[in-house]
């Protein structure tokens, strides 16, 4: 600002002629180099006082010392314009100025004066403040979301503008990869489209209700995400965005699912529990025909091999009974001294039957003597499962391998293994030259009804009840697998230092050639007549009750010629508990085999036996019965 050949105090008389600056809200001043105020204007006057002829408040205690930072003395000390803002402490509170110096020169360019401007900042101050609070309450409640959660905003365009930094730790992306591409990634993954979909609703205005929906994360596994967003409108009404708050509840919804299946499982172990009891008399009596029908004939009759089929299925069908019930832990396994090899031996034409001619099968058994305590039953149907499984994976046909092996598992590979503790392992292998698996699949398969198989192929229950069956036996399975390079499924049991007991595939039936009398209770009439068959088979006089009750006076009707009783567990009228305790009332030595088809925990719950009771499980094998018998009645001679 030039003020030509006047004088600063001309200057002055020419402004406060004017009058016009004290129309203006801003408080004006002229101040020489000496900071004393030559001019003010009434808002100056109002914001600073009346300062006019003095030295202004810029000054310190002497004129050559100014306040670090004045506009005033700054603008005198480089001749450009200078602006600061002030606080100034009033009885009703703070007051914030905005002070602006700018130089006055002569002529000559000396400068003669300086102008300062002081504007009342007080609220746009408080604005401000208020608006640096706000943004800071969002960045607190932005960083104090766990990582779980994040939020974003984006254009009708789908195009994302914002995404907080948990996006990483959420989906593995960065904000600006996910800003970047996400929108292109979600209309082109199908599993994504639902977010796609509900994106678009929000962008027409539509207010939503939260939404799950599947997502991938950048590694391409799948995380759920519960999603709630809002349209945002202008004031016209139009959506100009869409924000919303997204939460990871992928560990939720696995929890879910487990509890889902856990659901399936008790369904599972209910279905199994209920129907055990007539499937198992059923089974005896078929099993007790086929044995009837065995020993009535020739050893080389050709119709032979046909009965031992029914009776090996039958017996199959038994043991998936019990191998769900052990599954769904409604019965514990009969755990006895068992060598590996001749376990996988007995199974061996079993498998040969089971995989057909297109499938080449070897046997790889381990020169040891490989003894684990098991239910032979239960792990043989572990493997037949094994085998089942690896035959659907070879549909054009292929190799098949079952191999066993001792292996010594320390510390270090005990979990890799899946093994609770180190020790000495009896290893089970079975091999398939198959399609294999990716590792989405492998982390699924021992999941209670999972299966890549079309529904109607499969029930999803044959690998868990492997896991279900070696878990049981302290041990664990493992799999190794790659699409397209087949799978090695490996069974680990812990070795034990016994002989291992007499097999079931290797012992002839029993002979047993009795004579007495033999009173048998049981309610199911199909077993009761094999029953009574096969003991008048074995040279024993049989009498046949249908009920407790009719078993007490048929004792009594007896009593000096019965020298065994054989007692269903659960009847009518009187149990077979209540059945025996009246009768040794009468008869102190008289002895006692129990049997049932319900399952143990039904029995036990009833509290009907005691323990160390003479039972046997239906479906009854002969060779078990017959040695039972040949026990009591060798105990009681």
């Amino acid at each position: 600002m030039n003020s030509s050949n006047v004088t600063l105090d001309q200057l002055i008389r020419k402004v406060e002629d004017l009058g016009l600056l004290d129309a203006i809200s801003d408080g004006i001043s002229i101040q020489d180099r000496n900071f004393q105020i030559w001019y003010q204007n009434r808002a100056h006057r109002d914001f600073m006082g009346s300062h006019a002829g003095e030295y202004c408040y810029h000054a310190y205690e002497s004129q050559e010392r100014v306040c670090d930072g004045c506009p005033v003395a700054l603008s005198f000390r480089d001749g450009n314009v200078h602006r600061t803002e002030r606080s100034v402490p009033t009885e009703s509170g703070t007051m914030h100025f905005e002070i602006t110096s700018s130089p006055l020169r002569a002529a000559s360019g000396e400068i003669i004066a300086a102008v300062e401007v002081v504007r009342d900042i007080t609220r746009r101050t408080a604005s401000e403040e208020s608006l640096r609070e706000s943004e800071e309450r969002y960045r607190r409640l932005v960083g104090s979301i766990e990582k779980k959660h994040f939020l974003y905003s984006h254009g009708t365009d789908g195009v994302f503008t914002y995404i907080s930094p948990s996006i990483a730790d959420i989906l593995g992306y960065s904000q600006e990869e996910f800003c970047t591409h996400y929108t292109t990634y979600l209309t082109e993954n199908p599993v994504n489209r639902r977010v796609t979909r509900h994106t678009n609703l929000s962008i027409m205005g539509e207010q939503q209700p939260s939404y799950e929906v599947e997502i991938f994360h950048k590694d391409g596994s799948i995380h759920w995400l519960e999603v709630s967003e809002v349209p945002v409108f202008d004031r016209a009404g139009r959506v100009t965005a869409v924000e919303g708050i997204a939460h990871d509840i992928t560990e939720r919804r696995k929890l879910e699912e487990q509890l889902l299946q856990s659901q399936k499982l008790e369904a599972v172990g209910r279905l199994a529990g209920g129907i055990a009891h007539d499937f198992n008399n059923m089974l005896t009596a078929i099993i007790s025909y086929g044995h009837l029908l065995k020993m009535k004939m020739k050893t080389d009759d050709l119709v032979s091999h046909n009965i031992d089929q029914i009776i090996s299925v039958s017996e199959r069908g038994a043991a998936l009974i019990r191998n769900l019930l052990v599954f769904s832990r409604k019965q514990a396994a009969d755990l006895k001294p068992m060598n590996v090899n001749s376990l996988v031996e007995g199974v061996e034409k079993m498998i040969t039957r089971l995989i057909g001619e297109e499938i080449e099968f070897k046997v790889e058994l381990s020169p040891d003597e490989i003894v684990v305590n098991a239910d032979r039953g239960q792990v043989e149907q572990a493997i037949i499962n094994l085998v089942l499984n690896a035959r659907d994976a070879m549909p054009k046909g292929g190799m098949l391998t079952i191999g066993t092996a001792k292996e010594m598992i320390d510390a270090e590979h005990a979990a890799s293994r899946g093994c609770s503790r180190p020790g000495a392992y009896a290893r089970i292998d079975v091999a398939d030259t198959g399609t294999g698996m990716d590792r989405a699949t492998r982390e699924k398969i021992f999941e209670p009804f999972f299966t890549t198989k079309v529904v109607g192929a499969g029930s999803g229950l044959g690998l868990s009840i492997v896991y279900g069956i070696v878990s049981q036996h302290g041990g664990s399975v493992t799999v190794s697998s790659k699409q397209g390079a087949g799978s090695v499924f490996s069974i680990y049991l812990p070795l034990i230092k016994a002989k291992a007991s007499e097999t079931a595939a290797s012992r002839p039936m029993t002979e047993l050639r009795g004579e007495g009398t033999i009173l048998i209770a049981e309610d199911e009439k199909e077993v009761r007549e094999s029953l009574c068959t096969i003991l008048e088979e074995f040279g024993f006089s049989v009498i046949a009750a249908c009920d407790g009750e009719e078993a007490l006076q048929k004792f009594a009707e007896y009593r000096g010629q019965i020298r065994l009783l054989i007692l269903d567990v659960i009847m009518p009228k009187k149990n077979g508990s209540e059945v025996y305790d009246e009768i040794r009332n009468t008869a102190p030595g008289i002895k006692a085999l129990f049997m049932s088809g319900y399952t143990a925990q039904i029995i036990q719950e009833k509290g009907i036996l005691e323990k160390d009771t003479n039972f046997i499980y239906k479906p009854l094998s002969v060779d078990d019965l017959a040695a039972k018998i040949k026990t009591l009645l060798a105990a009681d001679s």
